[in-house]
């Protein structure tokens, strides 16, 4: 009989190398697993005469003394009895001619086992055993004289285990005439089997040649209705094998010799149950076209009358062989269910399509694990738990034309599935939280015509809902490697690129208007990256268009509405905590350039629409309790950078900066721990519309340097600073230039001292005192004529102050213009002062209003480098 898992060949070929064994190689056996591994030949034994398939018959004194055994039939099928033995090699060695036959076998429900098809003569029959990485660790030998009886193979058995027991084979009265019928007319014969007890299980078992899927596909049905009386609380095996010359599928005649032949083994285990009588319908068809590549499979199973708890193991062989006696083909499958479900699995393999229905064992949670006996695959096992069992599933995979694939369920459920090693434990999991009833997908690719350099591509994808929560996971770990919620039911990816003039785009659109967060984290080992998506639009689209020999191109993006979308990205590593968050606001956002290199002139301008606010970019690092962050609020609707350099017919050099006037962006940096925040500083940079810095460069020398707008203005400042467990809090503005403010306000009393801030432009120094929650202004415009002016809202400041505020138009540190204000006690106040010049000379400085001053005040106005008194003139 065929293994369960024979998988190989066998090929009448020259002796070929031996594997390293622990007879030629033992010094290599320090360190093995198998404690004493070995394996031995049960059938045949030397002494015995097997014909066909009847029980052996024990020979006489010189068969003994020769230590042969015969065997008569159409093939030679060895059994083995074995210990710590992973895989086994069977090898018929011709005595005469040295020719050697292989099979190799692995361990799988049936045992180690080998069916050979030999020619009739005297052989020496050699069994190997190994452990999983191929190393030989025993073997067995017998001599065997083999007469081939019979050119058809063809035969029917049935196979039973009951309780651990041995196997019972039971050659079914189903000759080659009969089954030819049955294949024509789908006639169904009845058997009786041994279990446990004599005739204890029925078989209702059907041949026929048909068509499935719409009447598409041409296939061979094997059918079997299997009924047992056995006790069902004891584990039992059962399983119909059939072998037939493959010419009788298109209904003629096998030959004298050399027929290739199809062998199936259709069968289940049952673990466990409650004793009730079991009723299993089992089917599997194949495609026939092509007796070395099948296209189509289907395998059913229906279970019925069996405990709701049960396991059942659904197992399949399919094999053929040429006339050669050589396998061309082999696939053996194993599916455990827990609970016992009804199954129909329909595969085409060349188009990618398969599809699953579960009949009325839908419902509850099911666990589905499959197994590829044999090969490299023999240590794996596939597992899926559905939750709930839906009534069918299909998938539809299509690589050429269309390309697309198309999944469709009955329900929407939870499903887990698991790749696991028998030695190495669980390899992989990946985990659904509510996949959809349906999922369409395309995606396609166009390449252009030759020489054009131009290339597009899309990818369509269409749910009937979100998916909830994707997770991958590795090695039994129980963090997800790699997890995904929220993932939006439609969206749609297009790309479009010329690389001849430079162009291209990508598009992204979503179809729906409901806000989503879409959430993806990598982990592995101590670190764990997660990043989120909060989608809100329903198209985000970027162009590009960059000029390489011009030196010219810019870069869009584009949105069809102006709501925030929000990417972040976070890091986990130990007990470290990295955050970065990014806002968009705006519907759309443009970087341009403008570089001419010979000209060594240039041109980048950032623009974005007014939309509903700033974009903004926000860090945060968290230890222990501990959370440093930062936000950068970017607050500029137009920004350019624009330059002049040198070149050997122009001298003059110019770099400026437009910015329309606006704050070109906000900042904060705050301090938090364990939940109380330790200081927080905010400030807002500001420029003029035009700052420019121009000069000559001749011989090394600079001159003609000249400095226009001013680039310093901190706005909107606010600091506050816990001082064991009270908050002492800073709000501020600050313009420095030739015109300019400063606002100040405290929530407690403080003595502020203005040091070391002198520039070759301007200089603010001195000491104010203020009260708690007092506030200061003073404003200035300093020129030839000008002004300042000092404003308290209303109430007294505080108590001594001496401030001083100078400004050079030159950028040297000769301060021409500025004023100074002393006192012993600065009273709610307000006051302008002034002064103005005719021709170059100044004519009068005065206090608006001609309000006095307060006795203690004394006020002074640097004007062109000398200090003259308030009032004057």
């Amino acid at each position: 009989m065929v293994s369960l898992a024979t998988f190989a060949q066998e090929a009448e070929t020259q002796p070929d190398a031996v594997a390293p064994s622990a007879y030629n190689q033992g010094q290599n056996t320090a360190g093995r697993t198998n404690s004493d591994p070995s394996i031995t030949i049960e059938s045949p034994k030397a002494g015995y005469l097997y014909l066909f398939k009847l029980p052996p018959i024990k020979m006489g004194v010189i068969s003994n003394l020769l230590g042969y055994a015969v065997v008569i039939g159409r093939s030679v099928n060895l059994d083995t009895v074995y210990t710590d033995i992973h895989h086994s090699r069977f090898a018929a060695k011709r005595v005469v001619t040295g020719w050697e036959t292989v099979r190799w076998d692995y361990r799988t429900l049936d045992g180690l086992s080998a069916d050979l098809s030999l020619t009739s003569g005297l052989y020496t029959i050699t069994v190997s055993g190994y452990d999983e990485t191929n190393y030989e660790l025993a073997k067995d030998s017998i001599k065997l004289l083999y007469l081939r009886i019979g050119g058809e193979d063809f035969g029917v058995w049935v196979n039973t285990k009951y309780d651990g027991g041995e196997t019972i084979s039971t050659p079914l009265e189903l000759g080659m005439n009969d089954f030819a019928s049955m294949l024509n007319t789908g006639e169904t014969k009845r058997f009786s089997v041994p279990m446990q007890s004599n005739d204890d299980t029925q078989i209702d078992l059907r041949f026929i040649r048909t068509k499935i899927m719409n009447n598409t596909e041409k296939v061979v049905e094997t059918k079997c209705n299997i009924v047992t009386t056995c006790d069902t609380s004891k584990q039992y095996e059962i399983s119909i094998e059939v072998r037939f010359p493959f010419v009788l599928l298109d209904g003629g005649q096998p030959a004298e010799n050399n027929n290739p032949y199809f062998s199936t083994k259709v069968g289940y285990q049952s673990w466990t149950g409650e004793g009730t009588p079991n009723c299993v319908n089992t089917t599997f068809y194949v495609g026939r076209d092509n007796i070395s590549d099948p296209r189509v499979f289907r395998l059913s199973v229906i279970p019925e009358n069996i405990a709701s708890d049960s396991k059942l193991t659904f197992f399949t062989t399919y094999l053929t062989v040429d006339g050669t006696g050589n396998e061309i083909f082999q696939r053996t499958y194993s599916i455990d269910f827990e609970p016992a479900t009804e199954l129909t699995i329909t595969s085409i393999p060349r188009e990618a399509k398969i599809s699953y229905e579960f009949g009325k064992s839908a419902g509850v949670q099911t666990k589905i694990s499959l197994r590829a006996q044999g090969g490299i695959l023999d240590d794996i096992i596939q597992s899926f738990t559905l939750d709930p069992l839906p009534s069918y599933m299909a998938f539809d995979l299509t690589l050429i034309g269309s390309r697309e694939f198309l999944y469709e369920c009955n329900q929407p459920y939870n499903i887990s599935y698991s790749l696991d090693s028998i030695q190495n434990g669980n390899l992989v999991c990946f985990m659904v939280t509510d996949l959809p009833e349906r999922i369409h997908a395309s995606w396609g690719l166009n390449l252009g015509t030759l020489g054009d350099l131009a290339a597009s591509s899309f990818a369509d994808l269409d749910m009937s809902h979100e998916v909830k929560r994707l997770a991958l996971s590795f090695f039994g770990n129980d963090r997800p490697f790699i997890s995904l919620e929220n993932f939006p039911r439609k969206l749609r990816f297009e790309n479009a690129v010329n690389l001849l003039d430079g162009t291209g785009n990508i598009t992204v659109m979503r179809g729906l208007n409901e806000t989503r967060t879409l959430s993806v984290c990598i982990a592995h080992n101590d670190m764990a990256v997660t990043k989120s998506f909060e989608l809100k639009n329903n198209f985000v689209q970027m162009n590009w268009k960059i000029d390489l020999v011009n030196g010219t191109g810019f870069v869009n993006i584009t949105r069809d509405s102006e709501s925030i979308i929000t990417m972040s990205t976070e890091i986990e590593y130990k007990n470290w905590t990295f955050v970065k968050t990014v806002e968009l606001c705006n519907s759309r956002l443009e970087l341009s350039w403008d570089i001419n290199r010979q000209q060594r002139t240039g041109q980048v301008i950032l623009s974005r629409d007014v939309g509903l606010g700033s974009p903004m970019l926000s860090f945060s690092i968290t230890h222990e309790g501990w959370t440093l962050a930062d936000t950068l609020e970017f607050s500029n609707n137009y920004l350019e950078l624009y330059w002049q350099l040198p070149t050997s017919t122009n001298t003059h050099v110019e770099l400026g900066l437009i910015t329309e006037g606006g704050q070109m962006f906000h900042n904060t940096i705050s301090l938090v721990d364990n939940g109380i925040e330790l200081f927080h500083i905010g400030v807002g940079i500001k420029t003029d519309d035009h700052y420019v810095i121009s000069w000559d460069y001749i011989n090394g020398l600079i001159t003609n340097f000249q400095w226009s707008g001013k680039l310093f203005r901190l706005t909107d400042v606010d600091i506050r600073v816990n001082l064991a467990g009270e908050m002492f809090t800073v709000s501020a503005d600050i313009d420095v230039g030739q015109s300019g403010s400063i606002e100040l306000q405290f929530n407690k009393a403080v003595a502020v001292t203005f040091a070391d801030t002198a520039s070759q432009t301007f200089k603010i120094q001195g000491v104010v005192s203020l009260n708690a929650t007092r506030r200061l202004h003073l404003g200035w415009e300093l020129g030839e004529s000008g002004y300042f002016t000092i404003y308290t809202f209303g109430e007294p400041l505080g108590d001594a102050f001496n401030l001083e505020v100078g400004y050079d138009p030159q950028h040297t540190g000769s301060y021409q213009y500025g004023f100074r204000l002393m006192g012993q006690h600065f009273i709610q106040i307000t006051r302008t002062i002034q002064w103005y010049s005719v021709n170059g000379s100044l004519v009068r400085i005065w206090i608006l209003g001609d309000q006095p001053l307060p006795g203690d005040w004394t006020l002074q106005v640097l004007w062109n480098s000398q200090w003259y008194s308030v009032p004057w003139g």
